[in-house]
Order: C-alpha cells, then sequence, then structure tokens
C-alpha cells in the first residue's frame, strides 16, 4: 500500500486538512500549489496525496485521520476556474484502518500548467513542479519539454527501451502483473495479481502473450518492465482500471 512507499514526485502526506472553507487566500495557496506541482511533476504513475497521514520516513507511515473533508466539486471550481488548462484531479474518502483518509488524486496529464492570475502569495504564468519530495519552480527548459510535440521524442525512446528490455525472453516464461490504478491502489495496495504466461512476440507498439491456447496484444504504453525476483524471470506490470 502507499503507506509503505515514502514521499517522492508521485506521494505525499499530509498530517492535517489543508485549510479551505473560510481561509484566506495565501492559506489556500498551499493547496492550490501542491495540486499544480503534481500536475506539472516528471513522473510515469499517477500521483495522489494522502491527508490524514503521518509520514514515517524509512518505515510505515501511520494513517491518523482527518475531521473534516473537502468538497470535491467546490475543490474543483477553485482550481480550474484559475488555471490556463482544466487540471484533472479528484478529491476522495477512503476509509483505512477505521478511520477516514482524504486522498487526492492527480493523473498523468497534458502540462504545462499554471495560473492565469497571481493569487495570494502564487505568481502567474510560474510553473510549479514537484521534484522529489518538494515542491519549486521549473526551470525554463523544463517549461520547454512540456510543451506540445516535446514528449514525441521520449515517448519513442521509451518504447525502445521497453522493447530491449523484452526482447531477450521471447518464448520464455514471465510474469504479468495487474496492476490497479485509482482508489483501488489505496483500498487494494498496488498490486491487483501475477500470473505465470508466455512472452510470444514484441515490436514498438504491442507486446504479445499466451497461455495454453490463448493469447492476447498489450500496448507498449500501458504497460512498465521489471523483474520478478522470486520467480528469477522478466516481469510486465499492466495497469488494471
Amino acid at each position: 500500500m502507499l503507506l509503505n512507499e515514502d514521499e517522492s514526485t508521485s506521494l505525499d502526506f499530509k498530517r492535517d486538512q489543508y485549510p479551505f472553507d473560510d481561509a484566506t487566500d495565501d492559506a489556500k495557496c498551499e493547496l492550490l500549489k501542491d495540486i499544480l506541482a503534481f500536475a506539472n511533476a516528471w513522473r510515469r504513475i499517477d500521483a495522489y496525496i494522502l491527508v490524514g497521514v503521518n509520514e514515517v520516513r524509512g518505515g510505515r507511515s501511520q494513517p491518523g485521520g482527518v475531521q473534516r473533508h473537502l468538497d470535491d466539486a467546490k475543490l474543483q471550481e477553485f482550481v480550474n476556474f484559475k488555471t490556463n488548462r482544466p487540471i484533472n484531479f479528484s478529491y476522495q474518502v477512503v476509509a483505512v484502518e477505521h478511520t477516514e483518509l482524504g486522498v487526492i488524486h492527480v493523473p498523468i496529464q497534458d502540462r504545462p500548467t499554471y495560473l492565469r492570475k497571481n493569487y495570494g502569495k502564487l505568481k502567474a504564468n510560474t510553473v510549479y513542479i514537484r521534484r522529489g519530495s518538494s515542491t519549486a519552480i521549473a526551470t525554463p527548459d523544463e517549461i520547454v519539454k512540456m510543451g506540445p510535440g516535446a514528449d514525441a521524442a521520449p515517448v519513442e525512446a521509451e518504447s525502445k527501451r521497453k522493447l530491449r528490455a523484452i526482447l531477450p525472453w521471447k518464448g520464455k516464461s514471465i510474469t504479468l502483473a495487474s496492476m490497479n490504478t485509482g482508489r483501488a491502489v489505496m483500498q487494494l495496495g498496488p498490486v491487483r495479481g501475477r500470473s505465470g504466461v508466455k512472452l510470444l512476440d514484441c515490436n514498438e507498439s504491442f507486446v504479445t502473450i499466451g497461455n495454453n491456447d490463448s493469447s492476447r496484444s498489450i500496448s507498449l504504453s500501458n504497460i512498465e518492465v521489471s523483474f520478478d525476483k522470486t520467480g528469477n524471470c522478466l516481469e510486465l506490470q499492466e495497469r488494471y482500471g
């Protein structure tokens, strides 16, 4: 589960609920800045902000819960009326260990996203970005790489990287891991299940796997390549909606 992980470009823990209702603009800046930063972050997986969690570095962070929750509709209006493009995110209430956490989910999406006007302490036309466990202002070089068409070269390089890692296992037995996404990650953990399959073929677009008399193809964009230490073989991690 996410509680066992450390803060990163895709995960943040907040002990207390963000100030929102009846709060000043300056007080609400932290929430707005965090959502902007995760939306702009360089990451390969969805991002989560867990509200009501006491961080334990190097160990399992502890759910303390929150007494009040943010209204998702009000939050959507608060954020997306201020940005150059709508941010895809959601606020959900998740029960964990007899208490309730607030979970802000920020999927991977188009960038850069920034404020059209100054708000509180935050500046217009400034791209805030998550780096590791902290938030910073993106450099001009980072912003250029976020723009239209900037991802074309990295996507091509990523498909070739996956192809190089997968092809040596063609015709061999590998592990297929079904990965949870969205709210299911918090409730069930990142891995839905694992099974042994045979790697039949792979190109820069699809990987084909089989088991007994059946086979199917999976888009390379929907998998991550890992290694199954228990089975001592390649592991393909398929995102499960």
